[in-house]
């Protein structure tokens, strides 16, 4: 057995120099093995490399450590270490340099193991504010962006990424504490009035185009597609006419890192709550909020606002149309 560690250079050609970011890859279990046709034989052997490959965010004390940066487009290699920490000369095979800018380096130093150049985006998970009446449910929606170096944009290619698995509950819930209602309120919302759930169908919530809610089997029902947004119970769901029904709005949170996802989504989490642009959320009690937002610990979870009690009016008009300011 051998242990294989991976790396990914930058290769920018031309008079630049090549930018080695190996520093800011961690290998997780890799390992590389041999097989050999048969003993003796004058055949060479086939190795394979396994083993997880991880992109840090930038951490390297120059800039703001986890900031948004990128994307990159860098080739992936390998090198390998046998089992008694010898390590397994390449030369004749490496194929990835790392240039100086001025000279054209001829002394490959990782072996390339990517068929195509791969492409690393800087993610972040970002909830939609949901408002409506309180007698009916609301959808939230979620969606996954990437900085294009310039701003977040929606990533439309992610078409894959498992937000929730059907059955061990949602990884969306209500933040405690953080109800809060209108002043003539009737009766203000509060625990137990409204709940997350998946909306119906036996499969994963699964992103479409890098969000849900897409309803792309076309039949107008987004609770049973794969990409289903949550939902939020209508309070009116638990009251007894004539009682009045609570009005109000709070917080919802997904948990990037939930044990109930099928995988953890923590470099998906971005400084939702902090820095020197002000907090999505100030109007939020402050034991709500990081005791001391930096702008510089990029691990938040992402929060959103859900408001029961928007009412669209009388219906003998000609025209209306429903405002909703935000935060």
């Amino acid at each position: 057995d051998n242990d294989a560690f991976f790396h990914a250079v930058d290769d920018i050609g031309g008079m630049v120099a090549d930018v080695d970011y190996s520093s800011r890859i961690s290998s997780i279990d890799g390992s590389f093995s041999v097989v050999f046709d048969a003993v003796g034989g004058l055949a060479p052997g086939t190795g394979s490399v396994m083993g997880t490959l991880v992109f840090a965010r930038e951490n390297d004390g120059l800039l703001v450590d986890g900031a948004e940066d990128g994307t990159y487009t860098l080739r992936i290699g390998t090198n390998f270490v046998d089992s008694d920490s010898v390590p397994i000369a390449l030369t004749a095979i490496s194929d990835i340099d790392v240039d100086d800018g001025t000279n054209e380096d001829t002394n490959a130093i990782y072996r390339e193991i990517s068929a195509a150049d791969v492409e690393f985006r800087y993610g972040r998970l970002f909830i939609d504010n949901a408002y409506g009446p309180e007698t009916e449910a609301l959808e939230i929606s979620l969606r996954v962006e990437f900085w294009d170096g310039s701003a977040f944009v929606l990533n439309t290619d992610d078409d894959c990424t498992v937000i929730s698995n059907v059955g061990l509950g949602p990884a969306l819930s209500i933040v405690p504490g953080s109800y809060t209602a209108p002043d003539f309120a009737p009766d203000a919302l509060a625990i137990g009035d409204t709940t997350i759930g998946q909306g119906s169908g036996l499969t994963n919530i699964t992103l479409f185009g890098g969000q849900t809610g897409r309803s792309e089997d076309g039949d107008g029902n987004d609770e049973n597609d794969s990409d289903r947004p949550f939902i939020a119970s209508a309070p009116s769901d638990v009251i007894i006419p004539p009682a009045d029904v609570p009005i109000g709005s709070v917080l919802v949170e997904f948990d990037l890192g939930s044990g109930l996802l099928p995988a953890v989504l923590n470099f998906l989490k971005y400084d939702w709550r902090g820095g020197t642009g002000g907090s999505l959320f100030d109007d939020v009690p402050e034991d709500l909020l990081p005791a001391t937002p930096t702008g510089d610990v990029y691990n938040d979870n992402p929060r959103a606002l859900i408001e029961f009690g928007s009412y669209s009016g009388h219906d003998r008009v000609i025209n209306w149309q429903e405002i909703y300011p935000g935060l």
